[in-house]
């Protein structure tokens, strides 16, 4: 009956936070009037076109499609300009929002590079020619006139100058542009167009970006570096004490060795795949002189060694927590689930309550910010930033994500809660102390994740993951370490997957559904394996 009661409760808490979340959400993650799911073969055989029609040839060639966002040319526009003249300038060849394409071929040097406006109208391109490639020479007045049909796009410019390369084969030309004047639709930017010979090699348009606004940006970003910075040192401390308590514990043969492993390898081959599904990363590295098969191993191997330590932190954080926890219901429901024991009653439970917490934090961060809106005035920032383009640069986006954020909620939710509260409430022998303790070091981390609201204050994000790090801890204390893992992992996923709900393409939404209600498999699972057994007995 408690069960029931509590359950309703939950249901409702989540209902209308969700509708809160819901009415916000927009306001909260803004995404451009770009297409963030693009046609990679609309925009390839827009490539093609331009370089062929310039006299390369691309046979052979392999490429990669992958955004990229501007985050200082955006947050600079954002400052001077009002939200329907962002939009306008999205459409523009000074686009911070682009699609990029590269095009790399075994055993050659020759790369080709071009950046992409949502209209497909040129705002990049690069050629990268080797050195003693031959081509033509020619004269400047003859090479300006080449680039002139360029400057047509883009009124207004003055000419600053012009270089000569004088190559054993070739003369190359750079051509120097710019804007000096600066008002609502005359932006001041900068232009540079290059010449291999007599054929276009760069195209490259910049937002030229005053000095002043640099040095206040500056400010800010040093400011929620500062207080991310201060959270990791105390987090470091904290993880330093994990690993003495993981070797205490294998002194004294207390540690369960088959669990700890089990959840490093099952975070590792999270990690594995969603690195392995970032193709448009692993093909930017390749060195087209090595075989690529080589450079992607080379690459994973490399992003291996520089995240080994979150792994061995992951290590400590688990031994330790299992060293310190002695009511064992707090893991019990997870350990069943790393069995495999997806339909157990105990995980059905955590994961309908965690998916509901899921969508109470959701709310809450829509309210978290209308609160700090009443001491400071809140802005929030056009997305998609940071994570997100980790996710939507990836083969498989939908699938990325939920790999992913296993991963970050696991070792997130192991730290902050089931060894951080555990071992702090010990220490000073008061959970709410543990409990305020571990959510401010838990906010201060996230104060400069660029994909998280609001961008000012500059205090307002850490403010607000405190909050939701209260709810987090609170839930922890009450139910168990897998609600809160779910709990997690629900609001990540759901975020995350917001470009895909809204992308207005059927497949990307279905995926990103399907995705965002995987944490209620095993509730769903419990549910029929309980109905059939209630099917079985009456037979």
């Amino acid at each position: 009956m408690k069960f029931k009661s509590e359950f309703i409760v939950l249901t409702i808490l989540a209902v209308c936070f969700g509708l809160v979340l819901f009415l916000f959400i927009d306001e909260l993650w803004p995404m451009p009037e770009v297409n963030l799911y693009p046609d990679h073969r609309q925009i390839y055989n827009r490539a093609c076109f331009y370089f062929n029609s310039n006299g390369y040839d691309l046979n052979g060639y392999d490429h990669e499609v992958y955004l990229e966002v501007r985050e200082d040319e955006l947050d600079f526009l954002e400052s001077c300009y009002p939200g329907k003249l962002i939009n306008q300038l999205i459409n523009s060849n000074i686009s911070p929002f682009r699609y990029n394409i590269l095009f790399k071929k075994q055993g050659e040097q020759t790369v080709f590079f071009i950046s992409f406006n949502k209209n497909l109208d040129i705002i990049s391109s690069q050629i990268s020619l080797p050195y003693d490639h031959p081509g033509a020479r020619i004269s400047v007045d003859k090479a300006f006139r080449l680039i002139s049909f360029f400057l047509a796009d883009t009124p207004s410019l003055n000419q600053k100058g012009y270089s000569i390369r004088e190559l054993p084969h070739r003369t190359d030309y750079q051509f120097f542009f710019g804007r000096d004047s600066f008002s609502v639709f005359l932006i001041n930017q900068e232009e540079t167009y290059g010449l291999a010979g007599n054929k276009i090699s760069l195209i490259q348009r910049n937002i030229n970006i005053p000095s002043s606004w640099k040095k206040l940006r500056r400010a800010d970003l040093s400011f929620q570096d500062s207080l991310r910075i201060f959270g990791m040192i105390l987090m470091l401390a904290g993880g330093i004490y994990a690993f003495i308590l993981l070797l205490t514990s294998l002194h004294q043969r207390r540690l369960p060795v088959n669990r700890v492993l089990s959840v490093v390898l099952i975070i590792s081959l999270c990690w594995l795949l969603t690195n392995l599904f970032q193709q448009s990363l692993l093909f930017r590295s390749w060195n087209p002189l090595v075989p690529k098969w080589l450079s992607y191993v080379q690459t994973i191997v490399y992003l291996f060694i520089s995240d080994f330590p979150v792994l061995l932190l992951l290590l400590a954080l688990v031994g330790a927590a299992e060293y310190l926890i002695t009511n064992r219901d707090k893991t019990e429901s997870f350990w069943k689930l790393t069995r495999g024991k997806i339909f157990y009653p105990q995980v059905g439970l955590s994961s309908a309550r965690g998916f509901l917490v899921g969508l109470i934090c959701g709310g809450m961060i829509s309210g978290a910010i209308l609160m700090i809106n009443l001491l400071s005035p809140v802005h929030i920032s056009v997305q998609p930033r940071g994570f997100y383009l980790y996710i939507l640069n990836s083969n498989i986006p939908a699938l990325t994500s939920l790999l992913y954020f296993i991963l970050i909620a696991v070792i997130e939710e192991f730290g902050y809660r089931a060894f951080g509260i555990t071992w702090l409430t010990k220490l000073t022998k008061h959970t709410w102390i543990a409990l305020f303790i571990t959510s401010i070091i838990y906010g201060l981390t996230h104060a400069s994740l660029t994909f998280l609201p609001p961008q000012k204050p500059v205090w307002g994000r850490a403010v607000m993951m405190i909050l939701v790090g209260l709810v987090w801890g609170i839930i922890y204390i009450k139910y168990d370490l897998l609600t809160v893992i779910i709990s997690h992992l629900t609001a990540d996923l759901f975020i995350f997957n917001w470009p895909g709900l809204r992308s207005g393409s059927h497949t990307t939404l279905i995926l990103s559904v399907v995705v965002i209600s995987i944490p209620l498999l095993p509730f769903w699972g419990w549910e029929l394996n309980k109905f059939f057994k209630n099917i079985k007995v009456k037979t």
